[in-house]
């Protein structure tokens, strides 16, 4: 099922990459990874890629020595070796920064969110120089039928 939807991504990647020429698209193969932790689990800082650590009666000991967690997911140990892998081939890419017309686009728009989220200050229209105290008034009692 991986190697089918790889192959439709690649061609998709291509198709996006010859229609969108000013666009870097970098790509990265998961399943390529987890082949090579396979392979070479120790390189990985791994022991077991057979095994599930959650099953249906306990949890694993050590769940860091463990590529899956459970029958598909990965362990968190396994997802920052994909995140470190993912982030070595973007270095490699050498991607550009970001210009910066992106970055005060970026700081208005944490400006904007900071305006939004303070509080309105209660301001008071009407000046009055005696307080009333509730025994001054005689609300009309309400009756909700």
């Amino acid at each position: 099922m991986s190697a089918a939807h790889n192959s439709g991504l690649a061609t998709t990647l291509n198709n996006l990459s010859q229609s969108l020429p000013n666009v870097n698209i970098i790509p990265f193969d998961v399943n390529a990874l987890v082949n090579q932790i396979f392979a070479n689990p120790a390189q990985f800082g791994v022991t077991n890629v057979t095994d599930s650590c959650l099953t249906q009666v306990s949890i694993c000991a050590n769940p860091n020595q463990y590529l899956f967690w459970d029958d598909i997911h990965p362990t968190t140990v396994s997802h920052q070796i994909i995140a470190d892998s993912a982030f070595s081939t973007l270095q490699a890419a050498n991607v550009p920064e970001p210009s910066s017309a992106v970055g005060i686009l970026a700081f208005g728009a944490l400006g904007a969110a900071s305006m939004l989220k303070r509080k309105p200050k209660k301001v008071s229209f009407v000046k009055t120089s005696k307080v009333l105290s509730c025994s001054t008034y005689k609300l009309p009692k309400i009756v909700i039928r």
